[in-house]
């Protein structure tokens, strides 16, 4: 059977309310789609659901487990570009304090199918914003415009410091799966910050359409789905991009900071 989403969902810690809450809110979908789930650092009580919501909902999802020091975007790269080749047009993303609200439709794939095969032609949907504030300052700080300039997509769009790039917040979000494979997204590394907002300035340098389409999903929320209001968990990381040196090669120039953002 075909499908035309592979949704991928990232489960961390001792948070089981949070894997069911995400994963239960996506069950009425999954004749839709196919399910990529990686486990960073989950307890025994977060794979024994994850094991069980399979088993009594006969879906079989691709397990990823994270490695110490269990870090978001380096599971997400093995997510995108390891284990089976991904076979459907499009990827949507989930953290697991992100989820589907139970007024959702029943034809709610299909409008998110709609964003990118109808008028809009979408390349990537998503809650967009413009700009975000690190320790370092706002916008684009440091080192971060040179990095942006040594790579490969870069097509020499300005990228001065504070420069705002406009992006769709990490929480959720589906782009074009052509785009993840063109570009190696995202890319090697370990680090755990401000991949979202990179990866916005990727989309304007290759003239990707950016929407704004988060209907019926509630984006890193609460315990009250209060959208944004979720408490960060995990590690607080330098920027990406921040601290990079061209004579460098190394994906070890990224160090942990605690306190950035």
């Amino acid at each position: 059977m075909n499908f035309d989403f592979t949704v991928c969902v990232l489960l961390y810690g001792d948070h089981v309310k949070l894997a069911k809450r995400v994963l239960d809110s996506l069950i009425s979908f999954s004749g839709e789609c196919v399910f990529r789930l990686g486990l960073n650092n989950v307890s025994s009580a977060t794979y024994s659901f994850v094991e069980s919501w399979q088993k009594e909902h006969a879906i079989d999802a691709q397990i990823f487990e994270g490695k110490d020091p269990y870090y978001k975007y380096p599971l997400m790269r093995e997510m995108f570009h390891g284990g089976a080749p991904l076979c459907t047009p499009y990827i949507m993303w989930f953290d697991d304090d992100s989820y589907v609200r139970v007024e959702a439709p029943k034809t709610w794939f299909s409008e998110v199918k709609e964003y990118f095969t109808g008028d809009t032609q979408a390349d990537m949907l998503g809650k967009v914003y413009k700009g975000v504030r690190t320790t370092h300052g706002p916008g684009l700080q440091d080192t971060q415009p040179l990095w942006v300039e040594s790579q490969p997509w870069y097509t020499g769009k300005p990228v001065p410091r504070g420069h705002q790039p406009r992006f769709c917040t990490g929480g959720w979000w589906t782009v074009r799966t052509e785009i993840i494979k063109k570009w190696n997204w995202p890319p090697p590394g370990s680090y755990h910050n401000c991949c979202d907002f990179i990866f916005g300035e990727l989309m304007t340098q290759q003239d990707y359409k950016i929407k704004d389409f988060y209907n019926s999903v509630a984006i890193n929320a609460d315990e009250f789905g209060s959208e944004s209001k979720a408490p960060r968990r995990g590690t607080q990381f330098v920027p990406l991009g921040v601290g990079y040196s061209p004579a460098v090669k190394s994906s070890n120039w990224m160090n942990v900071l605690d306190g950035a953002v």
